[in-house]
């Protein structure tokens, strides 16, 4: 029995169970799935329309293992193969899915989670879905594959709603978990260099936030990691340390330090003057920040209107991109089968040329069996006809008179006449 024909039999007997499959079943399911998937068949239409049955748990696992060695027009069939995101059921298998692929292609994952988490906070049965199956213990995300996914135009949003569900502080999720969600975010805002734009810094202050819930060796080994991949962020998770700097050598401590030293009157005097000062620092500072505000909005919205052009532009270059994918698919297959007509044709032709040979021999034994007989029966013909004038023929030793000799000479005329009728014509000069 072959592959197909086991995942036919074990197909039969989940769909006997409604579905249900036992813990044999679900390795033998995974194990199955993935050894079509990296085998020969040409078509896994059928292998993927069998495995719709079976429990997520077994789809992701099988499609997980293969997943590193599957070409990419497969890639593209079991991304159209795998249902969108309308249904609990659906829901966790696009989870299932997405967390075994995270172990070895970031990008797809992104792309699936991209399909699966919603723009909206989710409700409670998804966001249970969700925490359960993609950041609980023994069924994490591979963060750290994802981060190195940093090119794609989704990582970050991805990202962003993972740490949203994550750093909630009734979701459970353990501190290590929370830990590495922070790091990758990180690491994808500095990929993409926008850890200071207005977006990028909201989620680098989410994560400031979240960091200063955890406990303190956890917060010490994430200022070390910070210290040797993201230095010029240390201050903004630990700013008590710059907050103490700033008030040290702030110029209003300066100001009191010498007002104790002076007398009531010239303590008023210089309070005047360096409130004075200080309000029109304060105005033209407050006029450069206005300024500056100003700016920083038209800039944001000129950003977003770029943004928002080039995920349009993004997004119809990647339905380019896949129905081109699907067009080369589809004509490799048209190729395979040309081929293989052009293969059966050559048979054809060669088994034709076989039988015109078998059946010229045929026919040139014909022809000269007939020949042969045709030319035994003209030569009969003419021994019939020649003896017929030879009946008075004298024997050989005989004597020939002169009148013998006209008579022989007549019958041999006879005889050339007699030719000729036959068609036989003899080239003999002064015959008569």
């Amino acid at each position: 029995m072959n592959e197909l024909d086991e995942l036919k039999t074990l197909a039969a007997k989940v769909k006997e169970k409604k579905g249900r499959m036992d813990a044999a079943q679900r390795k033998l399911g995974a194990e199955l799935i993935a050894s079509i998937l990296n085998g020969p068949f040409q078509d896994i239409s059928e292998p993927l329309r069998l495995a719709e049955d079976f429990q997520s748990d077994a789809v992701a696992e099988g499609i997980g293992k293969a997943w590193p060695n599957v070409p990419g027009e497969r890639r593209l069939q079991i991304m159209r193969w795998l249902p969108a995101p309308h249904g609990e059921r659906s829901q966790r298998r696009l989870a299932l899915v997405a967390a075994r692929v995270s172990e070895s292609d970031g990008i797809t994952a992104i792309e699936l989670l991209d399909k699966l988490l919603p723009d909206n906070r989710p409700g409670k049965e998804l966001r249970q879905l969700l925490l359960g199956n993609l950041l609980c213990k023994g069924q994490t995300l591979n963060l750290e594959v994802l981060a190195n996914a940093a090119g794609h135009r989704s990582t970050a949003t991805v990202l962003a709603k993972l740490a949203k569900l994550a750093f909630d502080a009734t979701s459970g999720v353990e501190p290590m978990t929370r830990y590495r969600v922070a790091i990758a975010l990180i690491t994808v805002l500095r990929a993409k260099q926008i850890e200071r734009s207005i977006d990028g810094g909201d989620l680098l202050h989410q994560v400031v936030t979240e960091v200063e819930r955890w406990p303190e060796g956890l917060r010490k080994q994430f200022g070390g990691w910070l210290r040797t991949n993201a230095s010029e962020l240390e201050q903004d998770f630990f700013p008590l340390t710059r907050a103490a700097t700033t008030s040290a050598s702030s110029p209003a401590a300066d100001v009191v330090v010498h007002i104790e030293k002076e007398d009531d009157e010239g303590a008023e005097l210089a309070l005047a003057r360096y409130l004075q000062d200080r309000t029109k620092i304060l105005e033209g500072e407050l006029s450069a920040l206005s300024q500056i505000r100003q700016a920083l909005t038209a800039a944001q919205e000129r950003q977003r209107t770029e943004t928002v052009e080039a995920k349009a532009r993004e997004q119809k270059l990647s339905l380019q991109v896949r129905d081109l994918e699907s067009t080369k698919f589809t004509l490799q297959q048209s190729l395979a089968e040309s081929e293989k007509r052009i293969s059966d044709l050559q048979a054809s032709i060669q088994q034709m040329q076989l039988a015109r040979e078998t059946e010229r021999g045929k026919l040139t034994q014909q022809i000269t069996a007939n020949a042969n007989g045709r030319i035994g029966e003209f030569q009969q013909q003419v021994a019939m006809t020649l003896a017929k004038h030879l009946l008075d023929l004298p024997a050989k030793n005989s004597d020939v008179t002169p009148e013998l000799g006209r008579v022989l000479l007549l019958q041999f005329h006879q005889l050339i006449e007699v030719l000729g009728q036959l068609g036989i014509t003899l080239p003999l000069r002064n015959a008569r």
